[in-house]
């Protein structure tokens, strides 16, 4: 009773914690534009990670709780019996293979589910069940596509450059950027000097940036 109320206890603070956290976010979202100021999207960024982190140890322990549940089925299963205490004296090997098939089904369920969670897709848990069952029956037909958002886009020299965010984003189609870097893009801010793209961009969790010379191609979105 003592080890269920401690249980208890611990996820009722988890989720206060989870309470406070969304809270938070919801004030800072509602006071900053992530996609103009790259220093606020990384706050968000961590905001999240941090979220996405207790829910996925709150599912952990939810899984504790309920796992003897499956134990007690797997025991029953292999010894024919049993008396519902996780862990009988002499450890026979029904017990063993008990443990060992509830751990595996308690790993899988906590990591499908935390896939799900950290990574907003359910792109991974399908293909887990593929390679568990012959025909690849999940095939995904639900493809989530990313929103692609162009952070910042400055074209130009060391000295003269121009800003060309809003001309990026009005070019992506189907969540897709493919571009040639040149001045018909938003001008020639120094003429006569070979120029470079710097480019910010997220499409899915993590930003990245990359810096294209002129002349070259841009394509993202299919990665």
């Amino acid at each position: 009773m003592d080890q269920e109320f401690d249980i208890l206890k611990v996820i009722g603070t988890v989720a206060d914690v989870v309470t406070i956290s969304g809270i938070t976010i919801l004030t800072i979202w509602s006071s900053i534009r992530k996609d103009k100021e790259v220093f606020a999207f990384k706050i968000n960024l961590y905001l999240t990670y941090f979220l996405r982190s207790v829910g996925i140890i709150f599912t952990a322990g939810i899984i504790l709780i309920f796992i003897s549940e499956p134990y007690a089925f797997f025991l029953a299963l292999f010894k024919g019996q049993t008396n519902g205490e996780l862990w009988e004296k002499g450890k026979e090997i029904q017990h063993i293979l008990s443990y060992f098939a509830t751990t595996v089904i308690g790993l899988s369920v906590l990591w499908i589910i935390g896939t799900i969670i950290w990574t907003s897709s359910f792109k991974y848990a399908l293909d887990f069940f593929n390679i568990l069952l012959p025909g690849r029956p999940f095939r995904l037909k639900l493809q989530l596509n990313p929103k692609l958002d162009i952070l910042s886009a400055i074209y130009g020299s060391d000295t003269n450059t121009v800003d060309l965010t809003e001309s990026l984003r009005q070019m992506i189609k189907d969540e897709k950027l493919k571009v040639v870097v040149n001045n018909s893009l938003g001008g020639d801010p120094h003429p006569g000097v070979v120029k470079k793209l710097k480019l910010s961009y997220r499409k899915g969790i993590l930003p990245k940036t990359i810096e294209v010379i002129e002349g070259e191609t841009i394509e993202i979105g299919n990665e």
